[in-house]
């Protein structure tokens, strides 16, 4: 049920962007459309539909008991340290 209104709502999204554009303060010059759907896309449809998968693939090729937790301190870290590295404010000339 979850991914089907994530998509769903991804659809809408893209169909209230091309009924009504918003305005030019949302969206700045010279990035396209496509840049802004494909944002959108990763921002909610592949989130929803990405957890459900790697835990259906952790199940099926690590079934031992404590991988789930392993898996979740793994993705923590990395993602903490990615942030960390990219993020504009630690880099400013990035």
């Amino acid at each position: 049920m979850p991914r089907s209104v994530a998509v769903l709502s991804f659809l809408a999204a893209v169909v209230a962007w091309y009924v009504h554009e918003p305005a030019g303060y949302v969206v700045p010059p010279g990035v396209s459309n496509a840049y802004v759907r494909a944002q959108m896309f990763g921002d909610g449809v592949l989130w929803a539909v990405g957890g459900p998968l790697l835990g259906l693939l952790l199940a099926r090729y690590f079934p031992k008991r404590g991988i789930a937790a392993l898996v979740l301190g793994v993705l923590t870290m990395t993602l903490g340290f990615t942030d960390s590295v990219v993020s504009p404010e630690v880099c400013p000339v990035c």
